[in-house]
């Protein structure tokens, strides 16, 4: 990503001193696109850098929650268990979580790696053989 400060140089030949965005984007080293892009932005918002992305995807709190207590009270999920039982709570159209979906939930979300995932499951297992045995 570039610096407000080299994008505003690049917007200010072309919008002030009238160079063309290909000349810009050579002497930069950007691709004409790129100065297209950034003069567009400059033009709608009067800024050189995007807004950042609001938040407003975040998912219900009430179907993370469940997420987290599923993941917790089963070690060794499938990802389409997961859904099914998403479907079955929440019904198919208030979640529409794919698989992907759930897999991104879980990592950035909740903070729930692969690697704490498997050490779960690991743990589960153990816990569920010592049981066997002791039986």
């Amino acid at each position: 990503m570039y610096s407000a400060d080299f994008r505003w140089r690049a917007i200010t030949l072309h919008y002030a001193y009238s160079v063309p965005c290909e000349q810009v984007s050579r002497s930069f080293g950007v691709s004409g696109r790129t100065v297209r892009r950034w003069y567009k932005e400059f033009k709608s918002s009067g800024h050189v850098m995007p807004d950042s992305r609001d938040s407003s995807n975040v998912r219900d709190p009430e179907v993370l929650a469940f997420v987290s207590k599923y993941a917790k009270e089963h070690p060794c999920f499938y990802v389409e268990e997961l859904q099914a039982a998403l479907r079955i709570k929440f019904g198919a159209d208030k979640t529409g979580l794919s698989a992907s979906s759930i897999l991104r939930l879980l990592k950035f979300e909740l903070r729930l790696s692969r690697k704490v995932l498997e050490r779960r499951a690991r743990e589960a297992e153990f816990e569920r053989c010592e049981n066997l045995i002791c039986l």
